[in-house]
């Protein structure tokens, strides 16, 4: 079983990998998730943010219709 730090970690990474490799700004990135450019920017340096609430898991899987388990327990693209 993952640790909930391994999970934050997976999910930061495929934040990061799923705006690399679908062309989308960090700009426009940040919009669809609702959140703003230092935290996106945050995220993909595999920071966590002060505020990151569990919408944003949420909004990933409606913008990019990847199951919220498979952003949590690994990472895609590996």
């Amino acid at each position: 079983m993952s640790s909930s730090r391994e999970e934050l970690d997976n999910f930061m990474y495929n934040v990061a990998w799923l705006r690399r490799t679908r062309g989308i700004s960090k700009r426009e990135m940040a919009k669809r998730l609702g959140v703003g450019g230092k935290t996106l920017d945050l995220m993909e340096r595999g920071k966590v943010p002060p505020r990151l609430s569990a919408s944003v898991i949420f909004a990933v899987e409606r913008q990019f219709c990847v199951d919220r388990c498979a952003l949590l327990s690994r990472r895609l693209g590996e």
